[in-house]
């Protein structure tokens, strides 16, 4: 095999891991992984149709019949249409700084409900538009964000 062919070949193989790397949906580094009970499905699907790159059929608006699920599941302020989610936090931030941070950082989050003592780290139960989820889980003091679901009844 002569230096040529090798050349060849590692150019065509970085290309490909090139075009590969580009391929990557944007989104998928603008979802964070600390977002449970369907959070993530929804925020990907939000990050999707704000790109403007969905070219696949919507499911009752959302890009996944997932995302339609768990937001016909989740439990919505009716008149902002923001989804109410549970804040764990890590303790790594004193519970009042993370609390006011959050609230002065995500103009879309109202608070209902909070328990400085939940698994001595505390927990925050709040409104807050899908396309602000993201900054909420990527703040300081934040251990991991789930989307609050209706109860299932029979």
């Amino acid at each position: 095999m002569t230096n040529l062919s090798r050349q060849t070949r590692r150019c065509a193989l970085a290309a490909g891991i090139l075009a590969s790397l580009l391929a990557t949906p944007l989104f998928a580094r603008q979802l964070p992984q600390n977002l449970g009970y369907g959070l993530d499905k929804l925020v990907e699907s939000d990050v999707a149709l704000r790109s403007g790159h969905v070219t696949e059929a919507l499911h009752d608006g959302y890009t996944t019949q997932a995302a339609a699920d768990y937001a016909a599941r989740a439990i919505k302020d009716a008149a902002t249409g923001r989804v109410l989610v549970d804040i764990t936090l890590n303790g790594r931030v004193p519970f009042s700084l993370a609390r006011d941070a959050l609230a002065a950082k995500v103009a879309s989050l109202s608070i209902q409900a909070t328990d400085a003592t939940y698994r001595r780290t505390g927990i925050i139960e709040a409104y807050v538009a899908v396309a602000d989820v993201p900054t909420v889980a990527q703040s300081a003091g934040v251990k991991s964000v789930f989307l609050a679901l209706r109860p299932d009844v029979d």
